[in-house]
């Protein structure tokens, strides 16, 4: 698709007061090599290496400056959802949906050793400041303290009523900031266990947490679409930043603590002031959605983890805004930036009334099949359905119901789901769908279709011609 548009750019000196705009920025490097999307990226210390974490079982290595991997880690069993670096550079923990945390020696590639004990997936790693111990959050609503060094667990922090989804050392080490899919974050005395503060107000499960460099702020992210900040001394809610489509996932402190990135379902990160709550940047060029953020230790660099398979970095200090010049300038929409504008839809499993249970999984698969074929939706995977709403201890099956439809549609970051029955009345066998915006919970379009004697022509013909029809294109 060819459009003409009119841009009015000057390249402004930094430093520069921007207050009240924000400028959209393109990434300057991209790490291609994983099989499946990248879960969390992480700096080493030196900022020289980054590294991925990944749903295709591995944890890899790459060269910042010229995006070269360097090492793959294997080992897993199951998708690694965290990677973290020791204080020090010289290891490298890994957190996995196979309910293991696992340390490896960055040198040689080495396993180190393995951390055993959760009863669910290992969702989030960190190192302490000085390097002696791990912490993780799990499934399993708890988080542990490991002594990194022998692997002996000496710590478990109880209290979240479901998955603990985030941890966060303060930088003395003394506490740890948890996130939970409880809709609370809480701060624990790392010496003793005991819970200090919990901090409330978000509205849906709070996916990821970050303490400011100087200790006094904790930030949150959350599915709500909101990120928040919070006074670590007396648990009061200090900001909160609205401008996400959907959940925001990640949230990561500059080293100077003055600027906030968050990533979202909704395919970019932004970067915010910490003092005003100003919008000061967008960053779109993934196709799917982020993950994971986190900053260069000199603060100049953004790092992202994408659904779309891929890790990004981004330039935070250099500013153009539209404004000034005028020129004409043609572009041509790459099939990538046309896909992350489509509306994201998820498919539930459709209920089968006087139908096998096999028929109508086969059914359900082929009206996913046609949507993704016929490109105007986001179709998202089965698989990463199972993910989410496993992390929020959601049952998938036997959701019927438009209020049920909404609350996984949530959870998910879907905009729109795509309910409906497989039935046979005697001899007429019979599809019904509809399609429920998640926002406002209204039925956006309904449609059936009937063939009398035989089930096939449902999968042969009935599926294609209402999928059409669902996509206003009949």
């Amino acid at each position: 698709m060819n459009t003409r548009r009119t841009l009015f750019i000057a390249i402004l000196p930094l430093g520069l007061n921007l207050s009240g705009q924000s400028v959209d920025t393109a990434p300057f490097r991209t790490f291609e090599g994983h099989g499946k999307s990248v879960q969390t990226v992480a700096f080493s210390p030196d900022g020289r290496t980054l590294a991925t974490a990944s749903l295709d079982k591995t944890a890899k290595l790459w060269e910042a400056t010229t995006g070269g991997e360097v090492r793959t880690f294997r080992a897993h069993k199951s998708g690694v959802y965290s990677v973290a670096f020791s204080p020090d550079g010289r290891y490298l923990a890994t957190g996995s949906l196979d309910n293991t945390a696992r340390l490896w020696e960055i040198a040689t590639g080495r396993l180190v050793r393995t951390f055993k004990g959760h009863k669910g997936a290992v969702s989030s790693v960190t190192f302490s400041p000085d390097g002696h111990y791990l912490a993780t959050g799990a499934y399993d609503k708890t988080a542990k303290l490991w002594n990194a060094g022998t692997g002996r667990e000496v710590r478990t922090f109880q209290g979240h009523e479901k998955s603990v989804l985030s941890v966060s050392f303060s930088p003395d080490g003394r506490t740890l900031a948890t996130a939970s899919g409880d809709k609370t974050a809480k701060l624990w005395e790392v010496a003793s266990g005991r819970e200090i503060r919990a901090f409330q107000g978000h509205d849906s499960w709070v996916v990821s947490v970050s303490f400011s460099p100087d200790g006094r702020t904790l930030a949150t992210a959350s599915g709500d679409k909101t990120a928040k900040l919070w006074e670590v001394i007396t648990g009061r809610e200090v900001n909160t930043f609205r401008g996400h489509d959907y959940s925001v996932v990640s949230v990561a402190f500059s080293s100077d603590g003055r600027t906030l990135a968050t990533g979202s379902y909704d395919g970019t990160a932004k970067l915010w002031e910490v003092a005003t709550g100003r919008l000061i940047r967008i960053f779109r060029g993934h196709n799917n959605r982020i993950y994971s953020v986190t900053f260069s230790p000199d603060g100049r660099t953004l790092a992202t983890g994408s659904q779309d398979k891929t890790a990004k970095l981004w330039e935070v200090s250099d500013i153009v805004l539209p404004q000034l010049a005028e020129t004409s300038v043609e572009t041509v929409s790459s099939p990538a930036a046309d896909v992350s504008r489509l509306p994201s839809i998820a498919i539930l499993d459709f209920e089968g009334i006087g139908v096998s249970v096999q028929e109508t999984r086969l059914l359900t698969n082929r009206v996913g099949t046609h949507l993704v074929q016929l490109g105007r939706y986001q179709v998202i995977e089965r698989g990463e359905m199972e993910q989410i709403l496993k992390e929020q201890e959601f049952q998938l099956t036997g959701c019927t119901t438009n209020e049920c439809a909404v609350e996984i549609g949530q959870l998910i970051g879907a905009q729109q789901m795509l309910a409906g029955s497989i039935g046979k009345f005697g001899t007429v066998y019979t599809i019904d769908m509809k399609v429920i915006d998640v926002e406002t919970g209204r039925v956006l379009r309904t449609t059936s279709y009937d063939t009398v004697g035989s089930i096939n022509l449902l999968l042969t013909e009935g599926v294609a011609v209402m999928v059409r029809r669902i996509a206003g294109l009949d």
